[in-house]
């Protein structure tokens, strides 16, 4: 009588939990009241959806098997909660293995204002096989700061983030008299001659500015002094662009320049330019040895 009784008993009380469990949620769910610990492994061959916060310390998706598994999907963002030991939440996600992407890769939204962060060197894994851009996409704009080192750099012009110093020079011996019947003297690159007009061609790169002209001489007349000029012609009409003056006498080799440059901008279109002096006078009181033109361009010049 007493394990009928027992029995009975156990059958109510059972009843009485389903019901219970029953009543305090929908018929196809299950809420618990405490935590559940599992510790034997779960096979779910459906869908899993998980409404709150879960917290997986390691999770398998898929198969081990390579080429086998599914789409996971992900509607959100996905984040490190963890923290370092400042509390901060600085600690990134972390992916321990090759990571391909068969859609696009951008932040916020496609083409947006806020560009995509790289926060390290960028390094193709073989070297000189892949390109930056195609010929049919193409980067429009491109800033770096430092030497630019490649083997083929395709743009449609290169522009320096600042105006960038160059030096064309000639010795004074390349210059040409005006008669050849005057006399000169020409050693080491240097000039002495009593005719006043030697010249030679300036070949300057288009769109370059002329910032300088510098001559090297030597000049032991206190009395009289010769100069270098950089002129410009067009149709038959000189405009003398700079000159570069000796002054008094001086012992041993000396620098005159002009800084102060008329049309600095270098039209090859309109303008031809070429270097002429003027005033030397005989013996070697007077000599001219180089003669340098300084110039500044912002891009990519031939």
């Amino acid at each position: 009588m007493k394990k009928l009784i027992g029995g009975i008993l156990g059958v109510v009380i059972g009843v009485f939990a389903i019901a219970t469990l029953a009543g305090a949620a929908p018929a196809d769910q299950v809420q618990p009241a405490a935590i559940i610990q599992y510790s034997e492994p779960v096979e779910i061959t459906g869908t899993l959806t998980v409404s709150g916060a879960g917290y997986l310390s390691s999770v398998h998706i898929g198969s081990t098997e390579a080429g086998v598994g599914g789409v996971t999907y992900f509607n959100g963002t996905i984040v490190n909660a963890s923290t370092d030991d400042d509390g901060e939440s600085t600690v990134p996600v972390t992916f321990g293995d090759d990571v391909r992407i068969d859609g696009e890769i951008y932040r916020t939204e496609a083409g947006g204002d806020n560009p995509l962060k790289i926060g390290d060197s960028l390094r193709p894994t073989a070297d000189a096989t892949y390109s930056l851009g195609t010929s049919a996409f193409q980067f429009a704009d491109v800033y770096l700061s430092g030497t630019l080192t490649a083997a083929t750099v395709t743009a449609d012009t290169v522009t320096y983030g600042s105006a960038q110093t160059r030096y064309w020079s000639i010795g004074a011996s390349e210059l040409i008299p005006g008669d050849e019947a005057d006399t000169y003297s020409k050693g080491s690159g240097c000039l002495t001659s009593t005719d006043d007009v030697f010249t030679a061609p300036v070949n300057l790169p288009q769109g370059a500015t002329v910032t300088n002209l510098t001559t090297n001489y030597t000049d032991t007349d206190a009395v009289n002094d010769f100069s270098v000029n950089l002129i410009r012609s067009s149709n038959g009409t000189d405009e003398t662009m700079a000159t570069a003056t000796t002054s008094g006498s001086t012992a041993g080799w000396q620098t005159a320049e002009d800084a102060t440059i008329i049309g600095a901008a270098v039209d090859n279109s309109a303008y031809s330019y070429r270097l002429q002096n003027t005033a030397m006078n005989a013996g070697a009181t007077h000599s001219l040895c180089a003669i340098e033109v300084i110039y500044t361009v912002t891009s990519s010049l031939p």
